[in-house]
């Protein structure tokens, strides 16, 4: 195991610790849910409010996880899966659209296949000329 940096500090053992990376301030931290680990920052400086503020983070993707949303929505793909579940799960009760299959194919055939490993908040005007070269 390798050895742990001063600056590492192991607040739930196993499943929630706070460090700080070389040349930075700001405290990160990681989490688990659902036995995977996420990371993320926490954009505190001091570190009784980055503890403070990596117990929130990790409350909140548990509460994401109970409610079936993805806990890490970072790509295009993740949040395009969520939908067509959603889609299926209502054409299986029998309440959902007939369009609902048309959707669900333009999302796996386009959607997912040419922006899916995009992350979310990388899609600007730039994705949609890509996007457009591609159908048309």
């Amino acid at each position: 195991m390798p050895k742990q940096s001063p600056t590492t500090q192991v607040i739930v053992p196993r499943s929630l610790i706070v460090y700080k990376r070389p040349n930075n301030n700001v405290w990160q931290c990681r989490y688990k849910v659902a036995d995977i680990w996420q990371r993320a920052t926490t954009n505190e400086t001091n570190l009784n409010a980055a503890i403070v503020k990596a117990r929130e983070l990790q409350v909140d993707a548990e509460v994401l996880k109970r409610n079936n949303v993805p806990i890490a929505t970072r790509y295009v793909r993740n949040v395009a899966k969520l939908a067509i579940d959603k889609m299926e799960d209502e054409i299986a009760r029998g309440v959902g659209k007939v369009i609902y299959k048309d959707y669900i194919q333009v999302i796996n055939k386009y959607l997912i296949e040419i922006l899916g490993n995009r992350k979310i908040n990388n899609i600007d005007w730039t994705s949609h000329t890509t996007l457009d070269t591609v159908i048309v």
